[in-house]
């Protein structure tokens, strides 16, 4: 919470003075951490000004405050310790300690034991601030369905932006791993220079064999990208339909075609994700099993979207979703590829210009 209010300050005092935090990086060199630690140490600044402030204010108007009294503290003694008689009898000299607060040599010293106590209490909570990202939170990878499986670790910064923080919303699925509902609803991917796919399924290095078992696949709303290429994958029924700026049609018929049911739902949890991101990326470190894949008015600005290495018992693409790089439909925006089997489908794609942007 302290460290959200800390970037938050950050970012309103870019605001205030009138740059990004692109230019600010770039120009100053300033890191994310640094600019952290910049505007906590700007707030204890203002915090302890306005405490003395406030406590100058109070001294001034004591009186009226008292109702007329004069505010008096007696002078503090060290207390006599009985056990150290032994001492003075032995003729040992002891020192005698005396602290005086009154006037504005008290109101210094109450004011600088404010600063210290209050500058320490916060630059502990702020070190001792649990920084990991909890799901949905970008720029972290989780690994959904197994324990503490919300709890993300952050990624490394994009090779084309180095100086920023990753924004990939990256799920790991282990091997076994079971999940009833995994849901991105009213999401916005996408960035400037993305030459990644900015929705993906797809093998972890090393994968060869895994599979993500879905009963059923749901691209929904107005969901859109520019492109999309399907390979890989097993449909028992497929429902394709949307405008397409151009598409191409391989998928290969085959009757050994697989339903994939999915109906205990003993120990799963559902998953949400929401916000903006730069890409989504379901990465399989085994073969993993979802009940229910939902893509709901999801659009994906630059980039494509990637599905591989998932079997299917229903896939269904509306017909409000749309598709298209606007290069024509000549050009096909959308594939699905041979390695693409179905049992059933029911085709309604139209083909028409789209340019999502």
């Amino acid at each position: 919470m302290i460290e959200g209010i800390v970037v938050d300050f950050g970012a309103m005092l870019c605001n205030l003075v009138g740059i990004n935090r692109e230019f600010s990086v770039k120009a100053f060199g300033i890191s994310a951490p640094l600019g952290e630690m910049i505007g906590a140490g700007i707030m204890i600044f203002v915090w302890v000004l306005l405490m003395a402030g406030l406590v100058k204010l109070m001294w001034k108007y004591r009186r009226a405050l008292l109702r007329g009294r004069e505010l008096n503290i007696s002078p503090i003694t060290r207390p006599r310790i009985p056990g150290l008689n032994i001492l003075t009898a032995l003729r040992i000299p002891m020192p005698k300690a005396s602290v005086q607060f009154s006037g504005w040599k008290g109101l210094g010293l109450g004011m600088l034991a404010v600063v210290l106590g209050f500058g320490a209490a916060l630059t502990l909570v702020i070190q001792t601030t649990d920084s990991t990202p909890h799901w949905p939170e970008p720029g972290a990878v989780y690994a959904l369905g197994s324990p503490s499986g919300t709890l993300g670790t952050p990624l490394d910064p994009e090779p084309e932006t180095p100086a920023d923080r990753s924004q990939t919303l990256k799920i790991n699925l282990s091997d076994a791993i079971r999940i009833d509902t995994l849901d991105f609803t009213g999401m916005s991917l996408g960035k400037v220079g993305l030459t990644t796919p900015c929705f993906q399924i797809g093998r972890n290095t090393g994968n060869s064999t895994g599979w993500l078992y879905v009963d059923e696949f749901l691209v929904t709303g107005t969901t859109s990208a520019p492109t999309m290429d399907v390979a890989n994958v097993e449909i028992f029924e497929a429902h394709i339909g949307g405008k397409m700026d151009g598409h191409t049609m391989e998928a290969t018929m085959a009757s050994t075609v697989s339903d994939q049911v999915v109906e205990s739902l003993r120990n799963v949890s559902n998953y949400e994700g929401e916000g903006t991101v730069d890409r989504i990326i379901i990465n399989l470190l085994g073969s993993a099993t979802v009940k229910t894949l939902k893509v709901h008015n999801t659009s994906c600005s630059v980039g494509s979207w990637d599905i591989d290495y998932v079997k299917a018992g229903k896939l269904q693409i509306d017909g409000t979703t749309r598709w298209g790089a606007g290069t024509g439909v000549n050009s096909a925006s959308v594939v699905f590829n041979s390695t693409t089997k179905y049992k059933t489908m029911t085709d309604t794609i139209i083909d028409t210009p789209v340019t999502v942007r």
